[in-house]
């Protein structure tokens, strides 16, 4: 999705994207690059122009595919992930434009666009990615899998005892006593 940056008014505007407005070409990416997601995602932003910057606030919400880290057993993940970014214009490529955008950018990403045009795709895939957990658990009490026998503790019981984890200490300990 394409936006004018003239055609914005000043102060905030509004993008609300639910279901029905997801960028197609998106969501043909995501699934390309074979993620899965069990409804579509939503999208709610404003976009703010303050000439000659732009920030843009807003949050994505969608539920994912994952594999969980303890029993490797798939399972969908919720996530609603919160982003600020600082947007301006790159008029020259050899200046530093960071000295021009105001004091609320300190903690926040600074995107560079050229000409007239904003490409909202680009910015929202990135925070997709951004939003996605290194490694994440199917539930809290996940007892994961076994690592004697290779059963999922969750589905079936197991019958391997939990053998003490030698310490690395041990030696100094016989040293000790002798």
């Amino acid at each position: 999705m394409k936006v004018l940056v003239s055609t914005l008014h000043p102060g905030e505007n509004r993008f609300p994207m639910g279901r029905d407005n997801w960028p197609a070409e998106m969501r043909k990416q995501l699934e390309s690059l074979g993620f899965r997601l069990e409804k579509p995602p939503v999208i709610d932003f404003n976009l703010i122009k303050m000439e000659p910057d732009y920030y843009m606030r807003g949050k994505l919400e969608f539920a994912i595919e994952q594999i969980c880290a303890r029993c490797a057993d798939p399972f969908f993940h919720s996530i609603t992930h919160p982003f600020h970014i600082a947007l301006t214009r790159s008029i020259d490529p050899g200046k530093n434009h960071s000295a021009k955008l105001g004091e609320e950018t300190d903690e926040l990403d600074i995107t560079l666009f050229d000409g007239n045009e904003l490409d909202l795709d680009e910015i929202l895939l990135e925070q997709f990615h951004l939003s996605l957990p290194y490694q994440c658990v199917c539930s809290a009490e996940c007892k994961g899998i076994c690592q004697h026998c290779g059963k999922n503790r969750n589905t079936e019981p197991c019958s391997c005892q939990d053998k003490p984890i030698p310490s690395a200490f041990e030696a100094l300990e016989q040293l000790r006593t002798d």
